[in-house]
């Protein structure tokens, strides 16, 4: 139901806030010491740095050792300490963001958008958003007059969403935090819903499967994209679960049972999926699904 593997926001903080005081030390140390020197060589008199900057330089000089650096240099690491002060002023969706920029060529986005057929002023669902990279661009698909709502069960999700509509205004995004079984649109609302990455693990996928059917209009479009490896075409349900794969052969049936019409699959729809760890256990090749419901 999520894009990224979550980030661990408190520690990173905690991170990066000492390595902040680390630095600040030694600033001061630098400043102190050079402007210490600057005064003596202007009188005449020894160098010798005061009994606190030697302090400071000392300290530097353990952490050196503690974070086990002895064969690095101490500009090395000071250069480090530097690196996760600028990444402290980073924040985790910027983070996520940057992840994102390989989405299109990996996954042909703008395809899978393309694929629900919006127009301005139409009001579509992204169930199961994660972190918000397709809201993102189904909010500019369908435009001011459009809506579009961002649905998640996730915690850390719905916080993630509800950043990224507030810092990128989305002003045509409503976040919701659906249940398992549910996501919580009101009926005849929507004029198609994206599922990406996210059916294969819905457990109650019949009851939501027949929630998103009455939050569609007549005529909505139901767009989902999936994986599944070549050679695991044939294997059950549960097992593909395990792997988070699903075979298009059993989505389809499952939309047949929900009453949906008019059931187009294109696979593959990519044939690789980039930077995918081979062991991940996600498969290499996805599908893409949509279906309609039966109008009036």
């Amino acid at each position: 139901m999520t894009d990224y593997t979550p980030i661990d926001v408190s520690r990173c903080a905690v991170f990066a806030r000492e390595a902040s005081a680390a630095f600040g030390g030694f600033v001061q140390w630098w400043i102190s010491g050079s402007e210490y020197q600057r005064v003596n060589r202007e009188a005449g008199t020894d160098d010798s740095r005061p009994a606190i900057t030697r302090s400071t330089s000392t300290t530097i000089d353990c952490m050196c050792q503690q974070w086990e650096f002895r064969q690095i240099s101490r500009r090395t690491t000071i250069l480090f300490l530097v690196t996760c002060c600028l990444a402290e002023g980073q924040s985790a969706l910027d983070k996520i963001k940057a992840r994102e920029e390989v989405r299109e060529r990996a996954e042909h986005s703008s395809a899978v958008v393309a694929a629900l057929g919006l127009k301005e002023g139409d009001s579509v669902a992204d169930v199961g958003a994660g972190y918000g990279y397709f809201t993102d661009l189904l909010s500019k698909a369908v435009g001011r007059e459009g809506h579009v709502y961002a649905v998640d069960i996730a915690e850390y999700a719905i916080r993630t969403l509800e950043t990224r509509v507030s810092e990128d205004h989305l002003t045509n995004t409503v976040v919701i935090r659906g249940e398992t079984d549910n996501p919580k649109i009101l009926s005849s609302a929507l004029d198609a819903v994206l599922i990406v990455d996210s059916y294969h693990e819905m457990v109650e996928h019949q009851a939501m499967l027949q929630h998103i059917m009455e939050a569609l209009r007549p005529g909505g479009c139901l767009v989902i994209l999936e994986h599944c490896d070549e050679s695991r075409l044939g294997e059950p349900r549960d097992k593909l679960v395990r792997r988070h794969e699903l075979a298009p052969v059993l989505a389809e049936g499952e939309l047949k049972e929900a009453g949906f019409q008019t059931i187009e699959t294109t696979y593959p729809f990519v044939q690789t999926r980039q930077r995918v760890p081979p062991l991940s256990g996600v498969g290499t090749t996805s599908w893409l699904m949509k279906a309609t419901k039966p109008k009036l």
